[in-house]
């Protein structure tokens, strides 16, 4: 496709280009006072090779040659033209795009991101555990364990406690919004019925179950992710701003935060 494009720009092209057999003379390669005999000699191979292998042409022709090209080759497409003037503007920097990668350890997270950066042109490739790494260098272990640790053993540095009583404390903020969306006749018959039960739930509050040890390992993956998206989302803001394209990899990249 890439030859047949440039056959179609080439035989298009207004300028001239220089034959094989073609002479050059000194005076079309530059400044003659700051080049040396020698370095114009070496230059004109250069010269002729870059006035073979480049020409010119208005944009518009350009797309319409590619898009003719790709529809030669059957790769057709709903909005072609628009998604290669996307891409157009992707790799002259003028947009970017940000693809996060997120799964278990062993899916094939590193191996997709490279084939996918090195597919659309993206030099940057970024690992969240390399932004944890970084993040490191500003806390020492003894100030913040929790982002040292492993992402699998990150609950062991959680206080059990207190992760009980953050959970009950979000169910009852939850139940108290599901009871002040009921209608007036449900929430007071709601409050009615549950008068008997206020001792069993107080008592219950106050004799909080621990959680176990499966319930610690996802609470301190989700503590954990949620340091490491912070710092994320303020580079991908900056990236964004600079208009560079990023694939972001790894396992604490959550839903909430692709969404």
């Amino acid at each position: 496709i890439c030859k047949r494009v440039f056959e179609c720009t080439k035989s298009k092209s207004t300028t001239d280009l220089l034959q094989p057999d073609a002479a050059i003379s000194l005076e079309d390669l530059g400044n003659q006072s700051l080049l040396s005999k020698d370095s114009k000699i070496k230059s004109i191979p250069f010269e002729l090779y870059k006035r073979r292998t480049s020409v010119f042409v208005r944009r518009e022709t350009f797309l319409d040659i590619v898009c003719d090209a790709l529809a030669e080759y059957k790769y057709l497409g709903p909005n072609q033209r628009a998604d290669l003037v996307l891409a157009c503007r992707l790799r002259e920097k003028k947009e970017s795009v940000t693809v996060l990668l997120c799964g278990t350890s062993g899916c094939g997270k590193s191996t997709l991101s490279a084939i996918l950066g090195s597919r659309l042109g993206i030099t940057t490739v970024v690992s969240t555990d390399s932004i944890r790494h970084m993040m490191r260098s500003f806390a020492s272990e003894k100030e913040n364990p929790l982002l040292w640790a492993s992402t699998y053993h990150a609950g062991e540095c959680l206080d059990p406690v207190a992760v009980a009583e953050a959970k009950a404390k979000k169910k009852a903020k939850k139940m108290a919004g599901v009871s002040q969306s009921l209608p007036k006749d449900e929430s007071t018959d709601g409050q009615n019925s549950s008068k008997p039960d206020t001792r069993t739930s107080e008592t219950g509050s106050c004799a909080t179950e621990h959680p176990s040890p499966k319930q610690m390992a996802i609470e301190g993956y989700k503590a954990q992710s949620e340091m490491v998206i912070d710092s994320l989302d303020r580079l991908i803001t900056a990236w964004e701003e600079r208009k560079q394209s990023v694939v972001v990899e790894g396992v604490h990249l959550s839903l909430n935060f692709v969404v």
